[in-house]
């Protein structure tokens, strides 16, 4: 008999970590009827999703590591080379071609949602031993083909209303044949994964409802924002919401575990106003920046005038807008290695995973 893995209990998974995938979903389907015809985002819905949820979740990672210090030690200067690659590899793209700097960092921003949906899936897995080969294909590398196929029709369906970051930030190579393709093996992957599924139940006399959760999630969110909708909107809500926010639920489960780890006295409350409202500000400031040198966007927010700002120099937006981007590149790059399983001596992560048998 399996036991069903929880990250920190089957209530608080439930609604903070699955759960934004069908909240997100469901609402979207709830909305799109009255968002389809605008196609400029409104200002409180890019506060909103933007700045409080997918910039600020970039910003947990201080609280993963660079508050720690106990991670701070373990990673020691790998923790502040990063940064500083990350900047400096910028500013080779972007002399290049800013085009191309945007590019790099969609294709990293992609792969960081992948690897995160896939993270969650393996840790929700557990250690059961599929039966086949067949069964590890249609299984245990389900999520990759419910995110990676729709990002595949994506490119192949030519540009659409929403950009990961900017217009063209993705190849795309227009094909109705290869879309349709597609999506007819995108079906046959997920429903060999559902089949494959009841034979493990059936097997195991026990069905793993957090991995499935996850999963099938994960495929509404991708599908249904990337495919099935073409509004930014949509995409957005999908989007930030299902990644976001569970990213944010883990930081706060880590932190809860590991308050003596930080050194500062206030970071040891378990007070998720100071956690979330730290995060906001910082996200807050960042975005600023980007709106008062680069994109002179969403200026109201920042309480500026466009009569305010001053023109940047190109040879400094080649400098600059890698700057900004630090601690997002940074973030993706880090969440690589953070998330690693490491022996118990070394303030284990794997302390998160709870097992609760109710």
């Amino acid at each position: 008999m399996a036991n069903q893995i929880w990250i920190r209990n089957k209530k608080f998974d439930s609604i903070w970590i699955i759960g934004p995938h069908f909240f997100a979903v469901a609402f979207a389907l709830c909305i799109y009827p009255m968002v389809k015809d605008i196609h400029l985002m409104p200002i409180w819905v890019w506060f909103a999703l933007v700045v409080c949820v997918d910039v600020a979740h970039v910003y947990s990672t201080i609280f993963r590591v660079y508050l720690d210090k106990n991670e701070k030690k373990l990673f020691s200067t790998f923790l502040w080379l990063v940064p500083f690659g990350v900047w400096f590899l910028g500013v080779l793209l972007y002399s290049i071609s800013s085009v191309l700097f945007w590019r790099g960092l969609a294709y990293l921003a992609v792969f960081h949602f992948i690897r995160q949906q896939y993270g969650f899936f393996r840790i929700y897995s557990g250690k059961t031993e599929v039966a086949s080969l067949l069964t590890k294909i249609f299984n245990q590398y389900g999520i990759y083909y419910v995110t990676v196929v729709p990002v595949l029709i994506w490119h192949f369906s030519g540009p659409k209303e929403f950009n990961w970051f900017i217009d063209k930030d993705f190849f795309y190579f227009p094909s109705d044949d290869l879309v349709v393709a597609l999506s007819s093996l995108l079906a046959f992957l997920v429903t060999g994964y559902f089949i494959s599924e009841c034979v493990q139940t059936y097997r195991l006399k026990f069905f793993n409802w957090a991995k499935n959760g996850i999963y099938t999630g994960t495929l509404l969110v991708w599908y249904i924002g990337i495919v099935y909708f073409n509004n930014d909107i949509i995409f957005t809500l999908t989007n930030v919401v299902a990644h976001g926010v569970p990213y944010l639920a883990l930081i706060w489960v880590y932190k809860g575990r590991n308050q003596e780890s930080y050194e500062l006295s206030f970071l040891k409350r378990r007070s998720f106003l100071i956690f979330l409202g730290s995060l906001v500000l910082l996200a807050y400031v960042e975005e600023f920046l980007w709106a008062s040198l680069v994109w002179k966007e969403h200026l109201s927010v920042f309480f500026l005038h466009r009569s305010q700002l001053f023109e940047v120099s190109p040879v400094l937006l080649s400098y600059l807008v890698p700057l900004l981007a630090v601690p997002q590149g940074t973030h993706y790059i880090l969440d690589a290695f953070i998330w690693k399983i490491r022996d118990s001596k070394h303030n284990q992560w794997t302390a998160l995973l709870v097992e609760d048998q109710k």
